[in-house]
């Protein structure tokens, strides 16, 4: 999460300098590819990274319990770091300045964008499955007596947000990467941004929901 929020700050100074006529950024078309980085790493990244090590505190340190499944855990950061280094890497190799948006019927110039978002996004999930499991494992055992503490709960709305992240996610870039490797013909736009900003709003909306808590 602090590399992630590292590499947006980075590229938020990029995209000034792209827009200034200073030495540093030559090529008035790196515009777009540290846009794209900043937007992936401080809308995306960032905040979903750390929204899953919150989901980890609070429902073990706060409830004095330990993960229902750290083999899932493994799995779930391997899913999301995998997904993180291919975007990156889309993004600084010049074959994805596409924006976080991504909008159809603009497209990566390379499938591994599109694989690295959805992989991400299914880490994110399998974490989220973890903490209810984890919350579940708590309760049975009875690490913690009567109701939820307040931020535990607080996460917990954040994460069934969060399936609502993922769900509108999965819809929005599979549909994409399908256009995207020629598998459909024609997009409708409307269409993808619906199901987008279902994932771009909500995310917003976890991250806001966990601060309020």
């Amino acid at each position: 999460a602090v590399i992630s929020l590292l590499i947006g700050g980075i590229a938020a100074i990029f995209v000034a300098f792209s827009r200034a006529p200073i030495f540093l950024v030559k090529d008035p078309s790196d515009y777009y590819r540290w846009l794209t980085a900043h937007g992936m790493n401080m809308l995306i990244f960032w905040i979903l990274w750390f929204e899953v090590a919150l989901l980890y505190f609070v429902s073990t340190i706060l409830l004095n319990s330990p993960l229902f499944s750290v083999r899932l855990g493994w799995i779930a950061f391997i899913l999301m770091l995998l997904g993180w280094l291919s975007v990156n890497y889309s993004i600084f190799s010049g074959k994805a300045s596409v924006l976080f948006t991504v909008y159809p019927p603009m497209t990566a110039q390379t499938i591994l964008f599109y694989l690295g978002y959805i992989l991400f996004a299914v880490g994110v999930l399998v974490a989220v499955i973890l903490f209810f499991a984890t919350i579940y494992k708590a309760r049975v055992e009875r690490r913690f007596e009567g109701s939820l503490p307040l931020v535990t709960f607080g996460a917990a709305i954040a994460a069934i947000i969060g399936f609502t992240v993922v769900a509108h996610g999965a819809i929005a870039l599979v549909y994409n990467t399908l256009y995207s490797a020629g598998y459909i013909e024609t997009v409708n736009v409307m269409f993808y941004r619906w199901f987008f900003w279902g994932l771009g709003h909500d995310a917003q909306y976890v991250n806001v929901t966990a601060m309020v808590a």
